[in-house]
């Protein structure tokens, strides 16, 4: 049960920051439901790949397997339209009639997700199986949901190559999930046995956890522009206070 390890430690560490993020308090912003959403598509993501090994080493049920393995893919999917979201958002949210065009944005994905979902639950899967260790599944369906992954990153790393006089520090998460999807596609191509895209996500939610949307580091930075209003507003004050008393004194 080789191959049950790797998905079996995305799961836990997945859990773990569902446990930790959603019992902290957040900032009300589209980028954190967007995270939430990512987080929470990865911990079943890892879950459905942790429960295919956990069948196919004991009472193997090719049916579940394949079952599990497109509803696997529909998460994954899930994943990538909510990077390319948060792109879209953390790129252009200063621009004019961001609102509606976000909305515009939001619509044709869920369809095209919805269109791509169809496919995926219809499209043909086989499942491979030479021992304990080299197990993986193949066809249609993983193509299709591979390729529609690797469009939505691939977009999201051209939409900030377009804007790259705006970049800031949210869109580096996006630049490692590129990085990282390069590796995870050289690893799958070279070994289709190598269990390794559940742990290659969690550990890019992991990255942006502590880079980007840590929901302490957005209360801080709340705090402290609050805490400069107040400055400023004091400031203000004192010095309105200043002239008026050297007003009186003449």
């Amino acid at each position: 049960m080789t191959n049950l390890y790797m998905p079996v430690i995305a799961f836990v560490l997945s859990l773990i920051m569902v446990i930790v993020y959603f019992s902290k308090k957040r900032v009300d912003l589209l980028e954190n439901k967007l995270y939430s959403l990512m987080l929470l598509s990865i911990l079943f993501d890892s879950l459905c790949v942790s429960l295919i090994f956990i069948n196919v080493n004991t009472v193997y049920n090719e049916t579940i397997v394949k079952i599990l393995n497109k509803i696997d893919f529909l998460f994954l999917i899930i994943w990538s339209t909510s990077i390319l979201i948060y792109t879209y958002i953390v790129t252009y949210k200063e621009k004019k009639n961001f609102s509606e065009n976000l909305k515009i944005f939001v619509i044709v994905n869920l369809i095209l997700d919805l269109f791509m979902y169809v496919i995926v639950l219809f499209a043909p899967i086989d499942i491979i199986l030479i021992n304990d260790i080299k197990q993986t599944a193949r066809g249609l369906a993983v193509n299709i949901s591979i390729v529609f992954c690797l469009l939505h990153v691939v977009a999201s790393l051209v939409m900030i190559l377009l804007n790259f006089k705006n970049i800031t520090q949210k869109h580096l998460p996006v630049f490692i999930i590129n990085f990282t999807a390069v590796i995870i596609a050289i690893l799958f191509s070279t070994n289709p046995f190598l269990i390794c895209i559940s742990i290659g996500l969690v550990l890019n939610n992991l990255i942006m956890y502590f880079t980007i949307e840590n929901p302490d580091l957005k209360i801080i930075e709340e705090l402290k522009k609050n805490r400069s209003l107040t400055s400023k507003s004091y400031i203000e004050k004192t010095n309105f206070l200043f002239r008026m008393s050297a007003e009186v004194k003449k």
